[in-house]
């Protein structure tokens, strides 16, 4: 690992050989950030993953056909000893329970979690909360279109888990978009919305792309090390690549459009929801086990937050909507606060969740 050095100091790279990494979940969101730590000087894994690798993975995640069919942890477990033959790594084939998360905590330094949530609600929050209780970092990876972002939890600062933006009872009871309030409202991507817009009224499955997938693995990796040396870390770690490549202005006017997108797509959700349609559950193919006529069958009660009146906007944060969007985006914040308001505000926060799944398969 000599060429790291001068970009990271004999320092982190020591502190890279000793570290332990939890892994949980080793599709796009996960399998990204394996290979960079190892790279980095990581020598100590363990992965988490129930699912096998399929032919629809090739484009993003970490595989070749050879890899197809087989264990996920165990086709990146054997990348990791390629890359480093003297490489530690632990896999859990079943993915991580109730029973061997414990196990898979003990001694780790750092997790990094990519749980789909709307399959293991209850092991996600139990993650947090055991990592919490032990002061272990968790990062937190979602994939929008172009646009990577990590969720960052320093237990060791803040030892509630999800600093207190989602609850136990969220997670037991699977209300879906309670259990991600961390994810905010502002860091979807303009350009992504209309394509949830799209397979929400059409169906069809959710595109994923290899670039995003990386960008994961490089903010990740990085973000892993800042946490291994102590520092402090923004709670969100995020770059919209489809704006970093645009000129200055288009990138203005793309992150402008963003509340109105934002507004387009819940009026999409209502709609879905009201009716049914090939979009309304995982399915998104329209057929018999998903009448047209029949509530989401993922769907549970939610408990609605108390309603406020933000000053400006309805952003939990004003950062990532510049100011010369004021002409279109105070309509756009107008039809959003419209949007997350009324009987039907649970179906809509229950579907964007689902489009913003944080692994893929």
């Amino acid at each position: 690992m000599s060429r790291n050095l001068d970009i990271l100091t004999e320092r982190e790279q020591a502190v890279l050989r000793a570290a332990t990494v939890l892994v949980a979940g080793c599709g796009s969101v996960g399998g990204a950030v394996v290979e960079p730590l190892a790279r980095m000087g990581v020598t100590r894994f363990r992965l988490a993953d129930p699912d096998r690798f399929d032919v629809s993975n090739l484009n993003r995640q970490a595989c070749v056909v050879a890899d197809v069919g087989l264990p996920k942890p165990e086709v990146l477990a054997r990348r990791v000893v390629a890359i480093s033959p003297t490489a530690e790594v632990r896999t859990y084939p079943g993915g991580l329970t109730l029973e061997n998360l414990d196990e898979a905590l003990d001694g780790a330094h750092v997790a990094f979690d990519a749980i789909d949530p709307a399959m293991s609600a209850w092991v996600k929050y139990q993650l947090h909360e055991r990592a919490a209780r032990r002061g272990i970092p968790v990062v937190a990876g979602v994939d929008w279109g172009g646009k990577p972002a990590l969720f960052v939890f320093d237990y060791r600062r803040n030892p509630l888990p999800f600093h207190g933006k989602a609850t136990a009872e969220a997670h037991r009871d699977n209300r879906l978009w309670d259990s991600v309030r961390w994810f905010g409202r502002t860091h979807f991507p303009s350009d992504y919305l209309p394509v949830m817009s799209d397979r929400l009224a059409n169906g069809g499955t959710w595109p994923q792309i290899s670039y995003c997938v990386m960008g994961l693995g490089a903010l990740g990796s990085r973000v892993v090390l800042n946490l291994l040396m102590n520092r402090r870390v923004k709670s969100v770690v995020t770059v919209d690549l489809h704006a970093a490549a645009m000129p200055r202005a288009a990138a203005l006017a793309h992150r402008a459009r963003m509340p109105l997108e934002l507004a387009r797509t819940l009026w999409t959700i209502r709609q879905v929801t009201r009716k049914g349609g090939p979009g309304q559950c995982g399915a998104g193919n329209g057929s018999a086990n998903c009448p047209r006529n029949s509530p989401p069958c993922w769907a549970a009660p939610v408990s609605l937050p108390p309603r406020t009146t933000p000053s400006r906007g309805v952003s939990e944060s004003s950062a990532t909507t510049p100011s010369s969007s004021r002409s279109t985006g105070h309509a756009g914040r107008q039809r959003i606060r419209t949007s997350w308001a009324g009987p039907r505000t649970s179906d809509a926060r229950w579907e964007l969740f689902r489009t913003s799944r944080t692994a893929n398969g």
